[in-house]
């Protein structure tokens, strides 16, 4: 069962209201999108007004506090239904129904990206029968490498998301390969249809470049044993084509460690080190990020707010290291001075909350 992180957090910084447009750059199983869908319906208490989703596939401050967005001024008068009778419908009793004020609510829009050509359709279907539809939602099947040009033709926005974390319906289904705890092809690819499989991209790399690639992606203490290891096996003749043949030389690289309980423990993380490490390889996920922070400055309007949530040193370092950049060119008018973490109820809910960090950023004016 897939549970959306630190939604309260998401929404409290954020701020959305009805009117404005958003970016969920990592649409997934839809949860924290549907959150926001909600946020922006909110004025007309309606989930969605038509019957089909619209899938296209192409292209610190100076202080410590989020701050509220900017009030109406005073002067707009046509959210005031006091200053002309005839929009008001208590004043008008034969335009006193729910269509009205639907009619007057401002309109907003989400769009929603996802390079998993799987699950887009899933949870486009699971938004469409929620209500959602294309006035209030375009989903993408794009990268959010690809934000320069997706802000170009759609944005800027005034709210942004990204969630870095693996869906749960992509990490429970074997035949994706993204966990050592089933059996399955060792592939690893967030789109299928692209790429080289994470089974192939072990062939390919030799003992350095293995050690390089699990200490700069996880961070591995056994890296230099798990690589002999892998090497070892190729060159036997071996092969390496499943999530269970890369356990299994996890293990044999660990023989040496005592057998005790801590031992059962340290396997487990390790595996689900090297397991990451070798996804965000396959997908070139550092690169993706560095990509997508690059071009928020323009994707973002004047006062848009953004949230990015992480779950590994990595992503982090990333993430801080452009907001803070971005913050001393000005560019950023204020940045979370450190990270938020889900509370602990929530990490007693949901285990993978756990190694969850949100970074939040608001635009300067220009």
């Amino acid at each position: 069962m897939h549970i959306p992180i630190m939604v309260n957090e998401i929404l409290e910084f954020l701020q959305i209201r009805p009117g404005q447009k958003g970016l969920d750059a990592t649409l997934g199983y839809g949860g924290h999108t549907r959150k926001m869908l909600e946020k922006l319906t909110e004025v007309s208490g309606t989930s969605g007004l038509t019957d089909e989703v619209y899938i296209k596939d192409d292209v610190q401050t100076k202080g410590d506090s989020w701050k509220n967005p900017e009030e109406n001024s005073e002067d707009n008068s046509r959210d005031n239904p006091a200053d002309n009778p005839e929009d008001n419908p208590r004043d008008n009793p034969k335009d006193n129904s729910e269509e009205v004020f639907r009619e007057k609510a401002p309109e907003g829009h989400l769009y929603a990206l996802d390079v998993d050509p799987i699950e887009i359709v899933k949870t486009g279907e699971r938004l469409q029968k929620a209500g959602y539809g294309e006035e209030i939602l375009t989903i993408l099947q794009q990268n959010f490498a690809n934000l320069e040009a997706i802000a170009k033709e759609y944005g800027p926005f005034d709210f942004m998301l990204a969630d870095l974390g693996v869906s749960s319906m992509q990490i429970d289904d074997p035949k994706r390969g993204f966990s050592y705890k089933a059996d399955g092809p060792l592939d690893l690819r967030l789109d299928p249809q692209h790429g080289i499989p994470a089974s192939q991209r072990l062939r390919e790399l030799n003992r350095e470049e293995l050690i390089g690639m699990l200490v700069e992606n996880s961070d591995e203490p056994y890296a230099e044993q798990i690589a002999s290891q892998i090497c070892k096996t190729f060159k036997k003749g071996g092969s390496m084509d499943t999530t269970t043949a890369l356990r299994e030389a996890i293990e044999r690289a660990l023989c040496f460690l005592p057998e005790n309980k801590e031992k059962k423990d340290i396997l487990k993380k390790t595996c689900q080190r090297v397991f990451q490490a070798l996804r965000i390889d396959v997908n070139s996920e550092f690169e993706v990020l560095e990509a997508f922070l690059n071009a928020l400055p323009e994707a973002l309007a004047d006062g848009g707010r953004v949230a990015i949530l992480t779950f590994h040193s990595g992503e982090d370092r990333l993430v801080k290291k452009a907001f803070q950049q971005y913050y001393r060119e000005g560019i950023f008018e204020e940045i979370a001075t450190d990270v938020i973490r889900p509370t602990a109820e929530e990490c007693r809910q949901n285990g993978r909350a756990r190694s969850t960090k949100m970074r939040w950023a608001i635009r300067a004016r220009r």
